[in-house]
């Protein structure tokens, strides 16, 4: 039998969320949406209180932003956000967007949220219409030796091969990712686990300032950032840099919480996220795995 050529198209695609790590809409763009724009300019307090509870904050959290000069609820909403949904930036970024352009910012995060949960839901409505659509029908033999398909259309086995190649669509399998620790979804010491590195205990004791920025600056910050705290009744920093740990590293928790362990534990709220960076800190190695 004649040998058909063959054209085999494969798709090599790694499972996962792809991020642009831009936001979908600028600072400014308030005509995105109006309704928004409508209900932040009559009523902003009411819409930023919206805004926190869709983000999954507390309800009256916004309201905390009066007490500061540095509004602390709005910075800590923007870092967990971006830090959420893979945006590119930083805390300092996050202080000036949330002192300046406070309504702007509070419309670009209510229309962040909105465009992320609609792309999610078309993704899973076409993933969903992918996999049904491929579905395959079994030929059947009929009595007189002819070879038929399901929709009683006769095809020769080299030619339905053929096609059968033609449409294959190999995928990459997810990455095997070995760590060299297991991590939860709590934090890997108590708040009073200062016994845990009696190092930075003392260095926090002695020199509180100093120590939180440079734990501000080994977790990627701006190094005099902590310094703003002494803004805000609220410490605003220490609230965003919690708020945005426990999103990267996946630990549960609120912004509520958050805000009453930065108001009544401050250096202790620093110095669980330094030794939270250290227990994290371990090498992650990727193997891929082959198909079976």
């Amino acid at each position: 039998m004649e040998r058909l050529p063959v054209e085999l198209t494969v798709v090599r695609s790694q499972p996962g969320p792809v991020s642009d790590g831009q936001w979908s809409t600028g600072l400014c763009e308030c005509y995105g949406d109006m309704s928004d724009c409508c209900f932040a300019l009559w009523c902003l307090p009411v819409f930023a209180c919206k805004t926190s509870r869709a983000a999954g904050g507390c309800v009256c959290l916004p309201l905390l932003d009066c007490v500061s000069c540095v509004p602390p609820a709005s910075l800590a909403m923007r870092a967990a956000v971006r830090e959420r949904y893979g945006i590119e930036g930083s805390v300092y970024s996050d202080c000036f967007y949330g002192c300046c352009c406070y309504p702007l910012s509070w419309c670009q995060i209510s229309r962040e949220i909105k465009r992320r949960a609609a792309a999610l839901s078309n993704a899973q409505t076409s993933s969903y219409s992918s996999s049904s659509s491929k579905r395959w029908h079994y030929s059947q033999v009929s009595k007189s030796g002819q070879f038929l398909s399901a929709t009683n259309s006769r095809l020769d086995p080299a030619a339905l091969y053929t096609d059968i190649m033609a449409k294959m669509v190999v995928q990459q399998p997810q990455p095997i990712v070995t760590t060299t620790a297991s991590y939860s979804n709590q934090w890997g010491t108590g708040i009073c686990d200062c016994c845990e590195n009696m190092a930075e205990c003392c260095f926090a004791f002695w020199c509180f300032p100093c120590f939180a920025c440079s734990t501000s600056r080994k977790f990627g910050e701006c190094l005099c950032l902590p310094l703003l705290d002494g803004f805000g009744l609220i410490p605003p920093i220490t609230l965003g840099m919690r708020a945005k740990m426990r999103e990267r590293y996946g630990i549960e928790g609120s912004m509520c919480n958050d805000c009453l362990y930065s108001f009544f534990c401050l250096p202790c709220v620093w110095c669980q996220m330094s030794r939270e960076m250290k227990l994290r800190g371990h090498s992650i190695t990727f193997i891929n795995s082959r198909a079976r």
